[in-house]
C-alpha cells in the first residue's frame, strides 16, 4: 500500500494546544483540507509496530487520535470505512488477503483459512447457502426457544417431547415451512 502521509517519530507533543479526535474520517478530512502530509507517531516501539497515538498539528494546535493496534493512519481510516471493528481482525484479514470484514468475518465462520477456498466457495454458491442455513438455524433457536416459554422450562418441554405431544397441544402450530422459512403462530385456545 502507498502510504498517503509522510511519518515521523515523536515522544512529545509539547508546546502545542491539543484537541483530541475520536473520529478518524473526520481526521483524515482536516488533514486533507488543510493539506497536511506530515503524520507524528507518539510511542511507537520501531517503525513497524502501533504507536499509542497520531498526531498532527496546524499552527499552533496538536490534533491527537489514539492509534488503537493501528501503525498507519492510512490503516485506521480504511479499516472503519471497510467495518473492521479492531486492527488485530484488519491486520489478519489484510494478511489473507481479504478485503472487507464481512468476507474475513464469512471465512473464519466457515472454518476457511485460505482467501483462494473462499472464492471457490463463494464461486459454488456454497456461501450463499451456508448463510442462509445459518439464518435458518438462528430462527430455530428462537422458535425453540418460544416452545420451551410455552412449555414452561426446558425440562417441561422435554417431558413434553417424550409423551410425543404434538405443538399443537401447548398451543402452537407450525404454518408453512419453505425454503428454509419457518412461520408459527399462536393458536387460539
Amino acid at each position: 500500500m502507498s502510504k498517503k502521509y509522510e511519518y515521523i517519530e515523536s515522544s512529545d507533543y509539547s508546546g502545542f494546544a491539543l484537541i483530541e479526535v475520536i473520529d478518524i474520517a473526520g481526521l483524515v478530512k482536516f488533514t486533507e483540507v488543510n493539506s497536511i502530509k506530515f503524520v507524528f507517531r507518539k510511542g511507537a516501539k520501531d517503525k513497524e509496530s502501533a504507536p499509542d497515538e497520531f498526531f498532527v498539528t496546524s499552527g499552533t494546535v496538536a490534533y491527537k487520535i489514539k492509534a488503537v493496534g493501528f501503525i498507519w493512519l492510512e490503516d485506521f481510516n480504511e479499516a472503519v470505512q471497510k467495518g473492521f471493528p479492531d486492527s488485530e481482525g484488519f491486520y489478519l484479514a489484510k494478511k489473507g488477503g481479504y478485503t472487507t470484514y464481512q468476507e474475513y468475518i464469512q471465512t473464519k465462520d466457515l472454518g476457511i483459512d485460505k482467501k483462494e477456498l473462499f472464492e471457490k466457495a463463494k464461486e459454488t454458491g456454497f456461501v450463499q447457502y451456508f448463510n442462509s442455513f445459518v439464518v435458518a438455524l438462528q430462527e430455530m433457536n428462537i422458535i425453540f426457544k418460544w416452545l420451551i416459554n410455552a412449555a414452561g422450562s426446558k425440562q417441561k418441554m422435554r417431558q413434553f417431547m417424550k409423551k410425543g405431544k404434538n405443538l399443537s397441544d401447548i398451543g402452537f402450530a407450525i404454518v408453512d415451512i419453505n425454503k428454509w422459512e419457518l412461520f408459527i403462530i399462536k393458536a387460539e385456545p
